[in-house]
């Protein structure tokens, strides 16, 4: 990874759902180390609350797909009604389980790997953190 690239995940404020407790502490781990602002959120409910709250600062959305309460497809189409240019990343097991891919800027593969992470939130990146 680049200077530039670890820079600008250095710029970019991420919210991150996972319901899988011991996956969502160690991404997180991961991502608090680079970011500059992590939301977490443990399913999808939650996620667009927060989303609702902050996501005039959020750039990035990470999500899972399988969650309870409020999955993330469905999540992903409430966030997409609040702000439709949000750039969201899915991480999941069933990548089959994706109803709009269209939705999602990117699709990793459970579990993932720490610089496929990383590139993926630099492709996300908003073009005005560029």
């Amino acid at each position: 990874m680049s200077e530039e690239d670890i820079a600008l995940i250095g710029k970019t404020s991420i919210l991150y759902i996972e319901d899988d407790e011991s996956t969502r502490k160690s991404v997180s781990q991961l991502l608090e180390r680079r970011a500059r602002k992590i939301y977490i959120a443990r399913h999808g409910v939650s996620g667009v609350e927060i989303f609702k709250e902050s996501g005039d600062h959020i750039d990035v959305v990470i999500t899972d797909v399988r969650m309870p309460l409020l999955d993330g497809n469905d999540m992903i189409t409430k966030i997409k009604a609040i702000n439709p240019n949000v750039k969201i990343v899915a991480i999941t097991a069933y990548p089959y389980d994706i109803e709009n891919r269209d939705q999602f800027d990117q699709v990793l593969s459970k579990p993932v790997d720490r610089d496929e992470l990383f590139e993926a939130i630099v492709k996300a990146a908003p073009n005005y953190l560029k």
